[in-house]
């Protein structure tokens, strides 16, 4: 798993390419959540476009991203979803639970990003 974080207005933008499995899980937790230690309101849109495979370890990280945001009063983004993640978490009845947006604008406009 490559995990690219830039830093935005008001948060980062986490780049993912890879599997977000069991094996990776663990290292994007510790990584996003190093990175927005000691920020109040975060937000964080998670690029998804290369991830492959996501198993319930990479769900578990997405429920963990979003808790972590939420806690600090910010909030995660999903960027770039492909179609299986898509379905996965609509399978699962978790399609509505993510804010699942087209782009950085769109993550602007719900007033959490400057």
């Amino acid at each position: 798993m490559d995990i690219a974080v830039t830093p935005i207005e008001g948060g980062f933008q986490v780049r993912l390419d890879g599997d977000l499995a069991a094996e990776a899980c663990p290292m994007v937790r510790e990584r996003i959540e190093s990175s927005v230690a000691g920020i109040e309101r975060p937000s964080v849109v998670l690029l998804l476009e290369g991830v492959a495979y996501m198993d319930s370890c990479g769900l578990g990280t997405l429920i963990f991203l979003d808790r972590l945001a939420a806690d600090r009063g910010g909030r995660l983004f999903l960027l770039g979803v492909p179609p299986m993640i898509r379905k996965f978490l609509q399978l699962l009845g978790l399609g509505e639970k993510f804010s699942v947006i087209q782009d950085l604008e769109e993550a602007r406009r719900t007033e959490t990003l400057p």
